[in-house]
């Protein structure tokens, strides 16, 4: 049975993936991944009940960055140790499918992720597919769970149909979160947005990659943390030109 895993940055990223995940027949089939710990006790418990509601057990699930002490923020500081780590769990799983948020600037973790996948994709000859969780479109709106234009002029996009009664699920499932309700509660309007009008589920892949900063202006992560494109930059090809 081919198996499908998806590499999570954070505890709620999974709000990218809903549909993907609903479509898969085999549910026994998907192993997801959480890079980051849980540092308030409760995002993980939040995870394991909304996706507890796709008939993913615990035992599909692991929390990676709780047993590696990684910080919210610091993937990008703990590369190696996180593929070394991936290696191990995954040297077993011969045939499967690897998801990672795309390469879109609206998180410095989200793109850590998507650079391990990266290597994870030519290490283990995998299948490497992505997906938008949000980067900043303008001074106003957001592209949540849509490709920015970055994805349109650089990755081969495609996306599924999600219906109104499957998007209204997925919508009511965002309030399972609580400990994030200050963030979602301006997320909301935007995921209404998506899953309820827009209605689509986007798969991104890409041939080639190059190290190039996925938008023209300044990255949303720069604004809002500021965190620099440039350390990330220095760190990435220090981990891509490390041959494990």
């Amino acid at each position: 049975m081919k198996k499908i895993v998806f590499l999570l940055p954070h505890q709620d990223d999974e709000i990218g993936v809903f549909e993907i995940i609903r479509r898969v027949k085999e549910k026994k089939s998907i192993i997801i991944i959480y890079l980051t710990k849980d540092i308030l006790n409760k995002r993980n418990n939040e995870s394991k009940k909304v996706l507890k509601r796709f008939q993913i057990s615990e035992r599909q699930i692991i929390f990676l960055g709780d047993k590696l002490n990684v910080e919210d923020q610091k993937i990008i500081d703990n590369l190696n140790k996180i593929y070394s780590n991936l290696l191990k769990i995954l040297k077993n799983v011969k045939d499967f499918e690897l998801f990672t948020p795309t390469w879109e600037g609206g998180h410095h973790d989200h793109d850590a992720t998507f650079i391990i996948g990266t290597k994870l994709k030519y290490k283990m000859k995998v299948f490497h597919k992505h997906f938008p969780l949000y980067s900043k479109r303008n001074s106003i709106f957001f592209n949540l769970l849509n490709p920015n234009k970055y994805a349109f002029n650089n990755f081969d996009v495609r996306f599924l149909k999600i219906n109104f009664i499957t998007g209204l699920k997925f919508f009511l499932n965002t309030f399972q979160y609580k400990s994030q309700y200050k963030t979602f509660f301006f997320l909301w309007p935007f995921l209404f947005l998506s899953y309820l009008i827009v209605r689509k589920q986007f798969i991104i892949t890409n041939k080639k990659f190059k190290l190039t900063p996925p938008g023209k202006k300044k990255l949303w992560y720069e604004i809002r943390y500021n965190f620099k494109f440039s350390y990330f930059k220095k760190k990435t090809i220090n981990f891509l030109g490390n041959k494990n």
